[in-house]
């Protein structure tokens, strides 16, 4: 025996802990050992509600015949206490502790969206003393699941006919005063809604864990008040290539989608389980969860060597979906990993360990230990698609809707290798309501050992079963104790028809559906008060051996069962169609054959005697304890040493709640980071001491959005003190609504009010209509970033079409080619059956600027049809068949708003708050401009023009626009203020920014602002808008009307010019320089014949004799394509040839088809032509038409441009961007005369915005 367990050991914990180090190392986990304890070790202590005092009507629910339709089935021991309006419940506690968690039952609402409720909790001493008073929210939210047999999805309502489960949830808070040996619990129903407990669990909240040493805090990256999930990704990122540790303090953290977690060797550190929250808030499929190493979102696998501690789990989800959720607390691929003391709830399923995705990862050495994992709707942990060498150890896995821990050798999608030595030991898993409380499917050498198994009521206790079709099943386990599962404690466990297919599972069940169900030892195993039948075999599985086995009260249920055989009454074992060999079998107490047509009693084999024979048993007429599993021991004192808890007669008061942006202004703006500061003040004379955690939180606009840094240094009484929120807030126009509240968790139990530890403010942020936002400039290349999403309008009611376009920023410093397609995917709510794109612009993006485009199709048109409700509208760059492959980072392409529908124009209040001002600094929170009124700003003056200062503009110029801004009031706007324009070209196609000017403009005075980046010159007519404070950095002007300019100009075509190239040495290169047609005004139907101009920008002649062939590419498709192939007279060095299509997949002719269209001329070097080229990356030029096109169209009277050197501004021009300071001397027509006076004519001239004499 000691040889065997030896070996054991060996398999399971040095072959999971020695093929790979990991963060596990540190855990020692015991072997299995038949003298141990049956479960987890707690640090909490269980109270059964049954075993209190009632009060009022308050009575006990009994499940006596464990029937699925009856509630009491699925609570502990089969019972829980009803509580009505009025009624109270009595628990004597005997032990110290300060947290609570409850489990009750309420009913769900008549829409299955649940009902809310409370309770009053109080703490009275031995003497009947009140210590203390709370009240405990409580809702059906997350509960009730309804199961129709015969189909395995359950329905999230109420349905005719079906069968309830999902009865019980679960809250947990802690105590305002701390329990003692001796001290009472009441829980007392003031509400309408009657609710049941089940039982109440009692503990010692451990002190809070500090944030570790260069540890990476995630809330200094909290940028927008909707949701934590950006700040948890980009903390993440940074910790991954720093210190390795993410700390996220205490708090509750919402995120509103799936935590996509790449790193290797990264400790996600919270402050504790009683302390750090995080909550999924969609409802939705896939709708959160955290998910490692999935390949759509980052690199393929890359989530290794892992540690995920300290925090508590939570989610809105409340529906599997059709089993099809993907809402995991934690999923997808995390080799190597080790996860304890998380308390996982409300989640499609604990832990999911497998790879569905890219090339086959594995999720071996996992490690799950110390942690809590209850009340989802799947499976609490779940080891499949190969995961191997993994454990689940010390875990409290309660309440869960299918397998509590499984074994689940799938080979879906990736075709993954079988499992093997997996372990789920000393565990405590109780309370299921579907499949099974530990379950193995396949695999070889795996184990389940000093589990503790109970009140599965609708479920097996230990299920080992074949039946899904699909996977490895037991395929590989050859020899006898390849599955071992030892020294178990199963503990009312068992049902007369589960809730899918109305079959009887046993407290231990070995089902072989599907075949190959083999190799199967159970050793040492204990099975209490079965309701229904101790263990059944079924379906002939093969080789299957019980030694030790003790079944200790069976079939104590009235019910019958027929499932798959003659009516009969359960009893100890059922073997009718499937055998198993028992070896020192002891059975006692079997309920009664009331059937009476069991001949072969205590067992079930179809009467077939020579079965039942076989079976040797020793029947024990002795009692028997139930045993419970591992609790605490309660004479632990310990806990917290809370500096609070004997202080009264104390309180504070938030003060004050102010507001700024990064300027330090409190006049915000659309686009502003925000942040948030109060003050508090202790109003008592009781000081506040030492080590009591100071902090506020922020809620904006009814979202809890961010919290401050715990202050735990003390408060003296009538002191203040003031605090700064975490991470910024992204301002959003309209109105806006915060309330900021201190002691958020309650740290300050007996405070002598709480009414004054809140404050409400009301806002405005100013609409930035014409902005384009913002990006962070990179280096080393080109990269595209989604900057904004716009609407069609900005009124949206449901069933409105709502056309998205998105505006597209280059932050890189080298251009974005043109050729490619710019592609930007609207994927609403996360769905990718119901999107628009946009797959129409192919001009490329120079370096810092932006462009929008807009939806022109989709897989629902290029429109949105609104639906009533809060939606995510995601625009996504989706480099679709490698567009912009070379792009510097392919990971911030996407850019998500929420959409609240019925959604109505920006609403602004009259009478806004002011911030409060916190220091007595009369300049806190002033913006310069903020109580300046009667100001105005106007366009004085507009120009345009080349480098060398000309005006007449042709095709191909680098154009710089500048703009006069004149300060027309008598009020000087002062320093500090930004002034700038914004410059849209046609319409908006093309926009440019100038840079800012901020010294201040007196009163009449003007300055001359130029734009940053050129205007590449495009021929024909244009029309430029100009606007003045795009940014509404000067929000009282007195009016913006004249804030406006328009004018229009023509650029000249070079009709005869070849165009450009860059000279390069070292050979011959052939790049295009221009694409030309057979005619200028093309209509539908029109035939087009492309020709090309080829340069050899290199210092040697092309030679002679080679084909220089051009293929002309439309819209970028290879099966509409002409071509040119019949030109073989080379090309000299820094000379031109025109190349003309003779032929092509269509014909030497393109039919042209109304729309836009792209052009591509491409030097296509088919079969080694001119191989010898230096550069064979640059033989292409794009072109855009927009079919029906006419002949370059000019307009007659076109504005000049003004000139701005006779405008006397009073301040120096401004021409950042191009680095040029403007000293021309000017004649009174406006013409440039030079630089000097030095050989001018006499006369009158214009110098610095000065006039000059010339004698």
């Amino acid at each position: 025996m000691k040889k065997k367990l030896l070996l054991a050991l060996t398999l399971v914990i040095s072959g999971s802990m020695m093929s790979h180090a990991g963060p596990a190392d540190k855990l020692k986990i015991p072997g299995p050992d038949p003298n141990g304890r049956r479960g987890a070790t707690v640090p909490y202590n269980r109270y059964e509600a049954e075993d209190g005092r009632f009060y009022g009507s308050a009575k006990k629910l009994v499940s006596v015949n464990c029937s699925r339709d009856d509630i009491a089935t699925q609570a502990s021991k089969r019972s829980y206490v009803e509580l009505t309006n009025g009624d109270s419940l009595d628990l004597a506690i005997d032990r110290y502790g300060d947290g609570v968690t409850m489990r009750f039952t309420m009913p769900d609402s008549d829409d299955g969206m649940g009902k809310n409720s409370s309770l009053e909790v109080m703490v009275y001493d031995a003497k009947g003393k009140k210590q203390s008073e709370q009240t405990v929210d409580i809702s059906s939210y997350n509960m009730w699941q309804y199961f129709t047999p015969g189909t395995r999805d359950p329905h999230d309502e109420k349905v005719p006919g079906s069968i309830p489960a999902f009865a019980f949830d679960e809250v947990h808070f802690k105590l305002n005063s701390k329990l003692k040996p001796g001290d009472h619990i009441v829980i007392k129903n003031l509400k309408a809604i009657a609710c049941g407990i089940d039982f109440i669990e009692v503990e010692n909240i451990p002190a809070m864990i500090k944030q570790p040493a260069g540890a990476i805090n995630v809330q200094d990256y909290k940028k927008d008040y909707n949701s934590w999930l950006d700040a948890f990704k980009e903390a993440l990122k940074v910790a991954d290539k720093s210190s390795k540790v993410l700390y996220i303090p205490k708090g509750t953290y919402e995120l509103d989608g799936i935590w996509r977690v790449y790193g290797d060797k990264v400790r996600i550190q919270g402050a504790g389980m009683w302390y750090t929250n995080i909550k999924f808030t969609s409802t939705k499929d896939f709708g959160g969860g955290i998910s490692g190493g999935h390949p759509d979102h980052g690199p393929d696998g890359y989530c290794k060597d892992m540690e995920v501690c300290d925090f508590y789990m939570t989610s809105n989800l409340r529906s599997r979906y059709r089993q099809m959720a993907v809402y995991k607390a934690f999923m997808d691929v995390w080799d190597n990993s080790y996860f304890h003391d998380l308390w996982v709830e409300h989640h499609e399923c604990g832990f999911w360990f497998g790879d569905y995705n890219g090339k086959a990862d594995y999720c071996n050495n996992v490690v799950v230990a110390n942690c809590r994992i209850r009340n989802n709707f799947a499976d609490g942990v779940n080891f499949c698609q190969g995961t191997s060498n993994a454990v689940v150890y010390n875990c409290n896995v309660r309440g869960n809707g299918d397998d509590g821990l499984a074994m689940f050798p799938d080979k879906a999608a990736i075709n993954p290798d079988d499992e093997k030595n997996n372990a789920f030991a000393y565990n405590t898993v109780e309370l299921g309501w579907r499949a099974g409380g530990i379950a193995i499917y396949g695999g070889t050498d795996q184990r389940a050992y000093n589990n503790y198994v109970s009140d599965q009521g609708l479920a097996s206790g230990i299920h080992v079963t074949s039946d899904f079709t699909t996977g490895y099943r037991f395929d590989n386990n050859e020899r006898q104790e390849g599955v071992l599962i030892e020294n178990n404690y199963v503990v009312r466990c068992g049902t007369y028809a589960d809730l899918v297919w109305n079959n009887d599972l046993a407290g231990i069940d070995v089902f072989n559906e599907y075949g190959k169900l083999r190799n199967i030892t159970f050793r040492n195993n204990e099975v209490y008060d079965s309701p229904f039948f101790g263990v059944r075999v079924y379906k002939d599985p093969e080789k299957i051996l019980f030694d030790g086995l003790k079944l200790l009260g069976c079939g104590l249920s009235d019910i019958k069962d027929n499932f798959s055989t003659t009516e009969m009454s359960a009893c100890a074992i059922r073997a009718n169609n499937g055998s198993a060999t028992f070896n020192n079998l002891v059975i006692a107490n079997v309920g009664k054959d009331r059937k009476g047509n069991n001949s072969t009693w205590p067992v079930w084999t179809d009467n077939n005697k020579m079965k039942a024979d076989a079976i040797k048993f020793i029947y024990l007429k002795n009692s028997y304890v139930v045993p419970e599993p591992p609790y605490a021991d309660k004479t632990q004192q310990g806990g917290i040493i809370d500096p609070m808890d004997k202080l009264s007669g104390y309180n504070v008061k938030l003060e004050g709640l102010s507001w700024k942006n990064a300027k330090g202004s409190s006049n915000l703006k659309e686009g502003d980071a925000v942040t948030f500061e109060v003050k508090i003040v202790n109003t008592s004379n009781v000081d506040i001491p030492k080590g009591v955690d100071l902090a506020f939180s922020v809620k904006i606009n009814g979202k809890s959005s961010f919290a401050s840094r715990a202050y735990d240094g003390g408060l003296k009484a009538h002191q203040s003190i003031i605090l700064k929120a975490n991470g910024t807030w992204k301002a959003k126009a309209g109105a806006c609504y915060v309330e900021a509240f201190a002691d958020p968790e309650n740290n300050l139990p007996k405070e002598i009010s709480k009414e004054d530890n809140k404050r409400f403010k009301k806002f405005n942020v100013h609409e930035s209509a014409d902005d384009m936002g913002s990006f962070t400039p990179v280096t080393g290349g080109y990269d595209l970033v989604v900057t904004k999403i716009l609407t069609n309008t900005k009124s949206i009611k449901p069933g409105d079409r709502v056309n998205f376009s998105a505006i597209v920023a280059n932050a890189g410093d080298q251009n974005a080619p043109a050729g490619d397609v710019l592609g930007v995917q609207f994927q609403i709510d996360g769905k990718t059956d119901v999107i628009t794109w946009s797959d129409d612009y192919t001009q490329g993006l120079d370096s810092h600027n932006f462009v929008k485009v807009t939806a022109c199709g989709g897989t629902v048109g290029k429109e949105w049809t609104a639906i009533e409700g809060k939606h995510t509208v995601t625009a996504w760059i989706d480099n679709y068949g490698g567009r912009y492959a070379d792009e510097i980072n392919h990971g911030n392409n996407k850019f998500t708003i929420e959409l609240n529908i019925p959604m109505e124009e920006v609403q602004y209040i009259n009478n806004p708050d002011k911030p409060d001002n916190l220091t007595g600094n009369p300049d806190e929170n002033v913006d310069p401009i903020d109580n300046i009124k009667g100001y105005d700003v106007a366009v004085a003056g507009v120009r345009w023009e080349k480098a060398d200062g000309n005006t007449d503009l042709k095709e191909g110029d680098k154009v710089t626009f500048k703009v006069a801004i004149k300060n027309t009031k008598n009020v000087n706007i002062p320093a500090n203020v930004a002034l700038a324009f914004k410059v849209s070209i046609d319409g908006g196609k093309q926009t440019f920014m100038s840079q800012s000017y901020d010294k201040g403009l007196k009163a009449g005075e003007t300055v001359i602002l130029s734009i940053k980046d050129a205007w590449t010159a495009t021929p024909g007519s244009h029309v430029m808008s100009v606007l003045v404070d795009p940014e509404n950095n000067l929000p009282a002007e007195v009016t913006k009307e004249n804030n406006k300019q328009e004018k229009r100009f023509n650029v000249v075509g070079n009709s005869d010019d070849y165009g450009t190239f860059t000279p390069v040495t070292g050979g011959y290169d052939l790049v295009v320089t221009k694409i030309l047609m057979n005619t200028k005004s093309i209509k539908p139907g029109d035939r087009v014949n492309f020709s090309a101009i080829v340069a050899n920008a290199g210092d040697k002649d092309a030679p002679a004799n080679d084909i220089l062939g051009v293929q002309f590419q439309i819209d970028g498709k290879t099966d509409v394509i002409t071509w040119s192939d019949d030109y073989t007279k080379g090309v000299k060095s820094h000379k031109f040839a025109k190349v003309t299509a003779c032929g092509g997949t269509i014909g030497k002719d393109w039919i042209a088809t109304e729309g836009k269209h792209t052009v591509t001329a491409w030097i296509d070097n088919y079969a080694g032509r001119y191989a010898g080229e230096v550069n064979h990356n640059n033989n292409k030029l794009t072109i855009e038409l927009n079919i029906p096109t006419g002949a370059i169209r000019y307009i007659n009277n076109a504005d000049q441009p003004d000139n701005l050197d006779v405008i006397p501004t009073g301040v120096e021009a401004v021409n950042a961007g191009f680095g040029v300071q403007d000293t021309y001397y000017y004649d009174l027509q406006g013409r440039r005369c030079g630089t000097t006076a030095k050989g001018l004519k006499r006369g009158v001239y214009i110098h610095n915005g000065k006039k000059v004499v010339i004698k």
